[in-house]
């Protein structure tokens, strides 16, 4: 097992040449990045960070983000994004802080900006002796936190033999020389960080830019992000050029939203995956005889199980919840041992979601375990209604929950985004005539309240959390806009 700093420096020796990072500011080779890599390193040395350093780092610019990441694996220090430094706050504070210009400056003495100076080798130069003993390779380095989908967002840690594991196991997405990357993720969220590793390890090349021009230019050939993301980016556009891969993950893809990117690209994978699991199913779609989507299941190197709640595996076609084990899981939560003890058992890691494999071997997701509510005595899977309203022409966006402010007796409301020429009036009668007719009267929502905003976590999952507390507070708000006019309550709607 080799440090995985060394690693890319070793493979950037064999590659000098071939484009690493490009983004709309510029582009560096495989050589040049080394370069930005061991200049970082010294000035990190020189400011005291060491293999006891917890480094939190603010910068979503990949030109420096990336190399920082390297630089401390390289110094065997450890990496946590700022946003998550508070959460780790109570386990431990971190030592240093770096950012980037734009992230602002702090008057703290543990703060850092790193400017176009630290890209320069510095005049003292210290040598530097790669951390690879085993010992460090298998403590902690990369500090994440999950989706926090359910609010209670966990911590967890993986060392860099996990994270070496991971990007290996990513090889068959990523082609020396070949592959053209191009991720639509936060540059600290966890899958984004892994795919930009594999790029770097496996000797390919990262763009970071929403400009399709550019992509076209450089020959992107692999394209990911959350469901969301993707609708946000391309719902409404073609590419003028077909892509090789669109890879997707968070959520179900909608067969609207997988016949339009079928249209830029000649595959479109869904990506089944977790932080504490990495990528571990694929679920590729393409258009069928007919024109409907046929969805083929592609298992990977992990262990996709339906289990029941005693971990029985269930027969096939039965749901269940999903089981995932591989080589490389997160060892545990280090701020939940409640949460630690539910989600890894049985040699493997419960994601909580609910599921069944289909006829083509496909990892059907049902909806979380989280997402079923108790209504009364009736079950309701909250993800089955989003789905139903999301199916419907003139809605971009949905999520179900909830609504438990109406006093003794709760029902389930709905925030929708409308596409921008809908109708709304017809587009919410469409969609509860296909509610009522999929779901039946019980499972239908009560309301749709428009919005231009759904609460989502970083993988596209829907923060019903979030949802309800937002939902309160407009329901607060219209109340009291009623009294103070002496009107009746508006309906609650934003």
């Amino acid at each position: 097992m080799q440090n995985i700093g060394q690693a890319f420096l070793d493979g950037a020796e064999r590659r000098p040449d071939l484009l690493a990072i490009v983004d709309d500011r510029g582009a560096f080779n495989h050589a040049q990045v080394a370069g930005i890599v061991r200049s970082y390193a010294q000035r990190m040395a020189a400011l005291g960070i060491g293999r006891t350093s917890l480094v939190a780092v603010a910068s979503d610019v990949l030109a420096t983000s990336l190399p920082v990441t390297l630089a401390l694996a390289l110094l065997g220090a450890r990496w946590i994004a700022f946003r998550n430094a508070a959460a780790m706050a109570a386990i431990e504070e971190p030592s240093h802080f770096l950012c980037s210009p734009e992230a602002g400056q702090r008057d703290d003495p543990r703060f850092a900006v790193i400017d176009e100076s630290w890209s320069r080798e510095p005049d003292d130069w210290i040598d530097l002796e790669p951390a690879g003993d085993p010992e460090t390779l298998s403590a902690p380095w990369l500090y994440f936190s999950t989706s926090g989908t359910t609010g209670t967002p966990k911590l967890l840690a993986l060392s860099q033999e996990i994270m070496t594991r991971r990007v290996a196991a990513l090889g068959d997405d990523f082609t020396s020389r070949s592959t053209v990357y191009c991720g639509l993720f936060p540059c600290f969220a966890p899958p984004y960080v892994t795919f930009t590793l594999a790029a770097m390890l496996h000797g390919c090349t990262v763009v970071r830019s929403h400009d399709f021009g550019l992509w076209d230019s450089v020959g992107v050939t692999l394209l990911h992000g959350s469901v969301k993301q993707i609708t946000d980016l391309l719902g409404s556009k073609l590419l003028e050029r077909k892509l090789p891969q669109v890879h997707v993950g968070g959520a179900k893809t909608p067969d609207r939203l997988a016949r339009h990117l079928l249209q830029s690209f000649e595959r479109l994978i869904e990506v089944y995956a977790a932080t504490e699991t990495n990528r571990s199913f694929k679920n590729e779609k393409r258009l069928g005889p007919g024109g409907g989507i046929v969805t083929v299941g592609r298992p990977l190197d992990s262990r996709i199980e339906i289990v029941d709640a005693e971990g029985a595996l269930c027969e096939p076609g039965e749901a269940g919840l999903v089981r995932v084990t591989n080589g490389y899981l997160a060892p545990g939560y280090l701020n939940n041992l409640e949460a630690e003890a539910r989600a890894f058992r049985d040699g493997g890691f419960y994601p909580g979601d609910l599921g069944s494999f289909g006829a083509n071997g496909e990892l059907i997701v049902l909806g979380r375990s989280g997402d079923v509510i108790n209504l009364g005595g009736i079950k309701i899977n909250a993800a089955e209604i989003d789905d139903t309203l999301r199916a419907t022409e003139g809605i971009a966006d949905a999520v179900s929950f909830e609504d438990v402010t109406g006093g003794t007796v709760s029902e389930i409301v709905a925030f929708v985004i409308f596409e921008p020429d809908a109708d709304r009036q017809e587009t919410a009668a469409r969609a509860a005539a296909l509610a009522l007719e999929r779901l039946g009267r019980e499972r239908s929502p009560a309301r749709l309240i428009p919005v231009h905003f759904i609460p989502r976590a970083n993988d596209g999952g829907a923060q019903r959390f979030m949802c309800k507390e937002l939902y309160a507070r407009i329901k607060a708000e219209a109340l009291a806009a009623s009294a103070e006019s002496g009107a009746g309550p508006e309906p609650a709607s934003r």
